[in-house]
């Protein structure tokens, strides 16, 4: 199962409580808080626990009850009892002879009564996971009720979903191939062997002639790189071929290879000499000298001999050579052009495709997530010299945007000393860089040595500034303090960060700097804190 055990996730609890004189308050409240962090966990967990099932999900976004006129002698009791009785009678109401189904269906419909449609909602567990796959591959985060378990291993979750809701995958995954984001995460996230399941599920096209094309492909890169190609395998081969399933509707080997050719073969090429591209064609033969016979690879080179035979004295460069069809027999008698685009939007709005996707997400209750390193607030004053020290700054501003995707990794890496990070951990990094969030973002950065040593350095400076923590070791500051609970919140024209509150935390008055408002050179909006 994609789920291995029961978990019950609640996002806030509110009391109100009425009291006859301000003593009496003190007590209540005291007693209220020490009940939540002691007790309300085990109240829900054995209530929930009667409802739950391995197969589905319920969300139910509010539940308010009516507890009644409690004594303030044993108070704390009585308000035990009266959760427990309340949530048990909420869910025999509203539960209880209701929730016999579920829906399977993506995008999700429901199969509750109309009144309570609004509230209460139920999916099996596969489609509660599509759910908040697709969150994360449009905007790079988890919606705060994610099991961070399940996602730690996408190959893994994937697989499960192919199994378990194929349909709704295949749905969830065509429309994420038409948005250059989504399509970035899913070849940064997932194997080799994923990749190649989602480019099946979504093309149709066989087994045999998947990984004769996959094979043809790679030969085109291994080629490259000999010319100074620095791209990354995956991203050369799955990213290209998985644009193209959801840019037509031709389903097998050849729809998808001369798109190909004519977008991402020309477009490498371009500068090519005819010279350069006779030897370029030598190159790629010799990939497939003792190897078993593959058509792929034959229409490849036989598109390079077009380009070549096209290029006059006047033209010797691939940037005037326009599109070099295949001739219908050489395509065993079937069309050589890609036939009209199936998209969800028209061609001629792609442009606005990003912001389509994603406006769904960004309504005021959903802007706040929850961060776990909320500390590195600690460190803003250091970071404009440090970014300096590693290369990625200069005059106040990121060298290349590249350069600000390692700045976020390299902040996540002060926090944990590792890399062993997924992208949903990086909210807070890509605010203090200046990043929007739905920047894609590759995980397991691979650092320099140096690099290492630098952000060691740094953290050695802030604890010695900070003379009221004494001698505390690096590794001793990142759990103390670096690693900590908050809640990001998006407000107005900037950014409020809440940051949970330990008992030591009163050494944060002896800070030789504020954490109020934090606004680097690079930062468009000031982040708040209140810590």
């Amino acid at each position: 199962m994609l789920l291995t055990d029961k978990t019950h996730r609640v996002k806030k609890v509110v009391f109100q409580l009425a009291t006859s004189s301000f003593n009496a308050a003190r007590k209540v409240e005291e007693e209220a808080t020490r009940l939540c962090s002691e007790e309300l966990e085990r109240i829900l967990e054995e209530v929930l626990d009667t409802y739950d099932r391995e197969d589905r999900v319920i969300r139910i976004e509010s539940i308010e009850l009516e507890l009644g006129r409690l004594s303030t002698h044993g108070f704390r009791e009585e308000l035990r009892d009266a959760l427990y009785k309340g949530l048990k009678e909420f869910f025999e109401e509203n539960l209880i002879g209701e929730l016999s189904g579920y829906s399977e269906d993506y995008p999700p419909t429901h199969s509750l009564p109309a009144e309570m449609d609004e509230n209460i909602r139920l999916n099996s567990t596969a489609l509660h996971l599509v759910e908040q796959l697709e969150e994360f591959l449009f905007t790079g985060t988890l919606p705060w009720n994610a099991d961070e378990r399940v996602f730690r291993d996408m190959d893994t979750l994937i697989t499960g979903l192919m199994e378990e809701h194929p349909e709704g995958l295949e749905r969830l995954i065509k429309r994420a191939l038409s948005e250059e984001y989504a399509l970035k995460r899913l070849v940064f996230n997932l194997k080799e062997e994923s990749l190649k399941k989602i480019l099946s599920l979504c093309s149709g096209i066989s087994a045999h002639e998947l990984e004769e094309l996959i094979d043809a492909v790679d030969r085109v890169y291994e080629t490259l790189k000999k010319h100074g190609l620095g791209e990354e395998r995956e991203s050369f081969i799955y990213t290209a071929l998985l644009k193209k399933t959801a840019l037509y509707r031709r389903q097998d080997r050849e729809g998808l290879l001369i798109p190909w050719l004519e977008d991402s073969l020309k477009e490498r090429l371009k500068g090519f000499t005819r010279e350069e591209l006779a030897e370029f064609t030598r190159e790629y033969r010799a990939l497939t000298t003792g190897k078993p016979e593959n058509r792929a690879c034959k229409y490849i080179e036989e598109y390079i001999e077009n380009v070549k035979k096209q290029m006059t004295e006047g033209e010797t460069s691939l940037d005037r050579v326009h599109g070099i069809p295949f001739t219908a027999e050489k395509l065993d008698g079937k069309e050589a052009h890609p036939v009209s685009p199936d998209r969800e939007y028209p061609a001629d709005e792609e442009v606005s495709l990003e912001e389509a996707s994603l406006s769904e997400y960004m309504d005021a209750e959903k802007e706040q997530w929850f961060v776990s390193n909320s500390g590195l607030v600690l460190l803003w004053p250091y970071l404009e010299r440090y970014f300096e020290r590693l290369g990625l700054v200069e005059d106040k501003r990121f060298r290349s945007e590249e350069c600000r995707v390692q700045a976020v990794a390299e902040l996540e890496y002060l926090v944990r000393g590792d890399s062993d990070y997924m992208e949903y951990h990086l909210v807070l990094c890509k605010v203090l860089c200046g990043m929007k969030l739905t920047t894609p973002v590759e995980p397991g950065y691979r650092r320099e040595p140096r690099d290492s040593k630098e952000a060691d350095s740094l953290l050695r400076h802030a604890i010695e500034n900070w003379k009221k923590i004494g001698k505390t070791s690096v590794d001793g500051f990142r759990r103390a303090f670096l690693v900590r609970e908050g809640k990001l919140t998006r407000a107005g024209a900037g950014w409020n960060l809440l940051v949970e509150r330990k008992a030591y935390d009163v050494l944060l008055d002896y800070l030789p700097y504020p954490l109020g408002v934090v606004k680097l050179p690079w930062m468009k909006e000031a982040l708040y804190t209140e810590w």
